[in-house]
C-alpha cells in the first residue's frame, strides 16, 4: 500500500463493512488525514505512540484520548459524538 488512505480502504474492505460503519483510531496526524480522505472519523490516542494532543486535534481528530478506557467511552458515545 502506498498511502494511509489506501491502507484504511483495504482494512474497511477486509472487515466487510462500509466507510459509514467505520472509525479510525490513530496516534499520528497521517492517521487522521487518511481517515478524512476516506470520509470516516478518527479518534486520536496518546497511548502507544508519539503523537501529541495538539498534532491530533490540529489534524481534525473528532476526539483525543489518554487511555483505553477513554477510547472505549468515546467509541460507545459516552464522551463525544462521532457525528
Amino acid at each position: 500500500m502506498d498511502t494511509k488512505e489506501e491502507a484504511i480502504r483495504a482494512a474497511i474492505a477486509a472487515a466487510g463493512c462500509s466507510p459509514d460503519e467505520a472509525v479510525m483510531v490513530g496516534d499520528r496526524f497521517h492517521d487522521v488525514e487518511g481517515a478524512a480522505a476516506v470520509g470516516i472519523p478518527c479518534v486520536g490516542v496518546l497511548f502507544g505512540g508519539t503523537g501529541t494532543r495538539e498534532e491530533l486535534a490540529g489534524a481534525g481528530a473528532v476526539a483525543v484520548v489518554d487511555t483505553t478506557e477513554e477510547l472505549e467511552a468515546v467509541l460507545l458515545g459516552e464522551l463525544s459524538d462521532l457525528g
